[in-house]
């Protein structure tokens, strides 16, 4: 199953996303394969027809993967769905124990997030993390990224207590590994659980979603936020739950500010649209 003509259309146009999201993509690649069954012992080079499947099944599931990807660049989650499914299907096919199938999991978890559609993304989600824990280990940083997409899927299910503990463990594992990355979406998603939270100081949800913002703000304004158009959903989404809840404050001023700048991402945003 290949792009619709207009999207395959619109992808071919989009050089510089094609490049980039390949360049982006070669490092985790080579890890990738490294621990799949494509390249292992098991493989002979004597066998040439059988390497040949091997890789011709792998680039199958990336054609699936890219194409999921690039829907949801262009913010269409159905379509990206009906290409992450049917990558899952592909990695099936690798093993159980393949990260294809990991990977696969949480793509198609992301795109049930972008949709909103939370306990289908909590779903697949967590059988992505499952899968990453049993590849990489409970205490790896690996599981980062997945545990900040869960923590804010349960904060959408208004599981407020499963939603503090992914992202506390999440904040662990970063700082044992000392990184940063990420730090915008772990940050917005703990302002959102510190402003439904009885006991948190009002200078301390201010902080989070300000800090937040503020590292949002200095990647779109150097355009890292470019090729993803999720974080960019995210970035509007904190400037406008945290323009609520300084309304709510009644902390007018702040309010007008906040809303300029989500006045300038959603229309940034809304240039990704595209009909089906």
């Amino acid at each position: 199953m290949g792009l619709p003509k207009n999207l395959e259309n619109l992808k071919r146009k989009s050089k510089f996303f094609f490049l980039v999201s390949n360049f982006l993509w070669a490092g985790p690649l080579l890890f990738s394969l490294s621990s799949c069954n494509v390249l292992d012992n098991q493989i002979s080079a004597s066998d040439p027809s059988h390497l040949a499947d091997q890789w011709k099944a792998h680039n199958e599931w990336w054609e699936s993967i890219e194409d999921g990807d690039f829907a949801l660049y262009v913010r269409q989650p159905d379509k990206s769905i009906q290409y992450f499914d049917q990558a899952i299907k592909q990695a099936n096919s690798f093993g159980q124990a393949d990260p294809r199938r990991a990977k696969s999991y949480v793509s198609l978890g992301r795109a049930y997030l972008e949709k909103s559609d939370f306990q289908k993304a909590h779903e697949a989600l967590s059988k992505g993390l499952e899968l990453k824990e049993k590849l990489h280990g409970k205490d790896s940083n690996e599981l980062s990224g997945t545990l900040t997409d869960l923590a804010l899927v349960e904060f959408n299910l208004h599981k407020l207590k499963e939603a503090k503990a992914l992202s506390d463990r999440t904040i662990e594992l970063r700082k044992v590994a000392k990184d940063s990355s990420g730090s915008s979406e772990l940050k917005y998603v703990r302002g959102l659980i510190l402003s439904q939270s009885k006991d948190a100081k009002n200078e301390v949800i201010s902080e989070s979603f300000e800090s937040a913002i503020k590292d949002f703000s200095t990647e779109f304004e150097s355009k890292k936020l470019l090729l993803d158009t999720s974080r960019l959903k995210n970035y509007a989404n904190c400037l406008h739950s945290y323009s609520d809840w300084l309304t709510a404050q009644k902390q007018t001023a702040k309010v007008d500010v906040i809303n300029k700048k989500l006045e300038s991402v959603e229309r940034y945003l809304n240039e990704f649209q595209t009909k089906s």
